[in-house]
């Protein structure tokens, strides 16, 4: 993910940033997977601040239009640890500090309208990150009808670790 940021970072900005926010949407691969991960996908944010204070963020939310309820997105790993970006990096423009945080989200609010936003740890405002709907193009996501998650029953582990593997080397 680093290398993309640094790329897109020296392609358009010039000036730091106050605050940034990077979002990565991994969907499943297949209905066997859509079905362990209870219709979720995971949203991974790389988080940047040139406060230190401002980090890390705690509250991470999807709003479907101005003034609706927010939905609260559940992290995956409990522990938020913020870090330096390095030294001479383009990831310096961005910010000066770190947080990189994984969360489940309900594919089906990424077919609706919508806002991902973040509240920073100093702030009462709300900082947006990402705008919905996406595209998507998996025919068994496609073809469910209700595409309601089970509220009982959590992502299957295994199968979250596997897509992190996968798409993140860990």
């Amino acid at each position: 993910m680093d290398g993309l940021i640094e790329e897109e970072i020296s392609k358009k900005r010039t000036k730091k940033a106050l605050r940034a926010g990077v979002v990565d949407i991994l969907l499943p691969a297949n209905k066997e997977e859509y079905q362990a991960l209870n219709k979720m996908a995971i949203l991974v944010v790389a988080l940047f601040s040139q406060k230190e204070t401002d980090l890390p963020a705690y509250k991470y939310f999807v709003q479907k239009k101005k003034g609706d309820e927010l939905i609260v997105l559940p992290r995956i790993f409990p522990k938020l640890s913020v870090k330096e970006t390095p030294e001479g990096s383009n990831l310096r423009n961005l910010g000066k500090y770190r947080q990189d945080i994984f969360l489940f989200i309900p594919v089906k609010l990424l077919k609706e309208p919508g806002k991902l936003l973040v509240r920073f740890d100093t702030g009462k405002e709300l900082f947006p990150l990402a705008a919905f709907p996406i595209k998507l193009n998996q025919e068994f996501i496609l073809k469910d009808k209700t595409g309601q998650e089970d509220p009982m029953r959590l992502p299957d582990p295994m199968a979250v670790a596997s897509i992190l593997k996968q798409n993140y080397c860990f």
